[in-house]
């Protein structure tokens, strides 16, 4: 699930529509921390758009602690005011921004995913039009009840164990062919034809 998501991560940041990303880890202490999602997500999208940059100043210049305030607050002050103000995802513009949070089975602070989890599937869709989240994880309980309460609203589930044999080996094999495909080239080497 990981290497789908810094895939997709990677892609996006190719096609200029990566906000944001978050990738929880179990093995490195800060990314272990659902309180920094927010403040994160909120720090990547101010690079990108000069708008969204004054407007989270304007809020951080107005309270300070902001980021460390509970997951309500976090998401209004920090990602829904600067967004509504920015004209990253105005009407008008169609474009498409997108965040990939990945192996939020990997927050050792259950209670505290299933919260924030919460908060942004419910309020997700305050947000421009154009603001995409894509989510992995393992089907962990806390997890599961968390995206529940969104309903099916805007919410697309995949789960990987249930995707045909035949469909994951034709995918791993595509994904061989065209990454093996490129080794000549990247090692400035020649090899036969169908090597």
């Amino acid at each position: 699930k990981t290497t789908i998501s810094r895939s997709i991560a990677e892609w996006a940041k190719k096609e200029g529509i990566l906000g944001a990303n978050f990738f929880f880890s179990r093995d490195v202490q800060g990314l272990q921390n659902p309180n920094l999602v927010f403040p994160t997500l909120a720090f990547q999208l101010s690079r990108s758009d000069k708008v969204f940059r004054r407007k989270l100043a304007d809020v951080l210049s107005e309270d300070p602690d902001c980021p460390s305030r509970d997951f309500f607050t976090q998401f209004e002050q920090l990602l829904q005011i600067p967004l509504s103000a920015s004209d990253m995802l105005s009407q008008s513009s169609k474009k498409t921004c997108l965040v990939v949070l990945d192996a939020l089975d990997e927050c050792s602070f259950e209670p505290k995913v299933k919260e924030m989890l919460r908060i942004l599937v419910t309020r997700l869709r305050l947000l421009p039009r154009g603001f995409l989240v894509f989510l992995a994880s393992r089907p962990e309980g806390h997890i599961q009840s968390a995206l529940k309460v969104a309903g099916n609203k805007g919410l697309g589930k995949i789960l990987l164990h249930d995707v045909e044999n035949s469909v994951a080996r034709h995918d791993i094999e595509v994904y061989l062919r065209v990454g093996l495909s490129h080794i000549p080239d990247d090692l400035d080497i020649s090899l036969p034809e169908g090597w």
